[in-house]
């Protein structure tokens, strides 16, 4: 069963805004459910990989991430 992420889960894994995962949703191939975007992991992945940016991810595990203040 594929992960599926939300907008902004989505935004944590590519360390990138929610606003720049809206703008690129289509391109990541995103669906609405319930009149919100939802992402499956392993898509993003391969449309990074397609972009030549595969290198800038890792597997993220967010219970490690700290924001700075």
């Amino acid at each position: 069963m594929p992960e599926i992420l939300n907008t902004e889960q989505a935004a944590e894994y590519l360390l990138m805004s929610e606003a720049w995962v809206r703008e690129h949703a289509i391109e990541m191939g995103a669906v609405k459910l319930g009149g919100k975007l939802r992402f499956e992991r392993e898509k993003i992945l391969q449309w990074f990989r397609q972009q030549g940016a595969a290198s800038q991810l890792t597997e993220f595990d967010s219970s490690q991430w700290e924001r700075r203040a």
